[in-house]
């Protein structure tokens, strides 16, 4: 595989048959859950993977095979096709233990993260805590869900990466009160803010406080790109922590 510019991976593996879901791609290096786009396959079966996004499923031990997530149906394959592999960042922070020096546990409360500006662009924000690296604790289903992986409350996992009023609709930009926005001789609006300032609401309770930043299958699977080739920097946060109970 090959990287192209910035962080995102080129254009590098080739097709060599496509059989109904299966896919051959000869030493591929592809895993279980990888996100790709196929380009350039000839044939009726082009219609249903050209330019689609899929994740992989099922490769094969030998490294040749792969399946198609979602699965399509089974159409003529007259060669060609190539795949790229899309990137899908994950940034952690350090554990904060914010009180143990008063030998209590971390209230995190209100946040602000300061990204660069995109059009369109979200990411998935993820927070964990009480030395928990790989539950995040805003995600999931809640009590008394037979399947609830914890009892507070579910927080959004959205982290725009544009103005919150391109993607929420709830007030017109040009009175949108947390950006600065440009009004044009026509009445158009701009927001010409090359990082912006985002705010989450949470009151979550843990030992320590970590957080991270990825994309979610959602997001992954945004047949717009909006997300999947914006480069993502985070240039800063604020987190309101403060003391609480007791630690155990």
């Amino acid at each position: 595989m090959f990287l192209s510019e910035g962080t995102g991976e080129d254009t590098s593996l080739y097709i060599s048959d496509i059989s109904g879901n299966l896919v051959t791609s000869p030493n591929h290096g592809l895993n279980e859950g990888d996100y790709i786009i196929i380009t350039g396959a000839l044939g009726s079966v082009g219609s249903l993977v050209n330019g689609k996004i899929f994740s992989v499923a099922t490769p094969s031990t030998n490294g040749n095979t792969f399946s198609l997530n979602p699965a399509i149906n089974s159409l003529e394959y007259l060669g060609g096709g190539q795949i790229t592999r899309m990137y899908i960042p994950l940034i952690q922070t350090k554990q904060f233990p914010v009180a143990w020096d008063m030998g209590r546990k971390t209230r995190i409360g209100m946040q602000q993260y300061l990204l660069s500006s995109t059009s369109l662009g979200q990411i998935t924000l993820l927070i964990f805590l009480s030395q928990d690296p790989t539950n995040p604790y805003n995600i999931g289903p809640i009590v008394p869900s037979p399947l609830s992986v914890n009892n507070a409350l579910i927080y959004s996992t959205v982290l725009y990466t544009c103005p919150e009023s391109t993607n929420l609709g709830l007030t017109p930009a040009n009175v949108n009160l947390q950006q600065l926005n440009q009004i044009g001789s026509d009445g158009s609006t701009s927001n010409n803010q090359a990082q912006i300032w985002h705010r989450v609401n949470t009151s979550l309770l843990g030992d320590t406080v970590q957080l991270g930043f990825t994309l979610s299958d959602d997001q992954m699977r945004d047949t717009d790109f909006n997300n999947q080739f914006a480069e993502i920097e985070l240039h800063s946060f604020i987190i309101d922590v403060s003391p609480s109970a007791l630690l155990a």
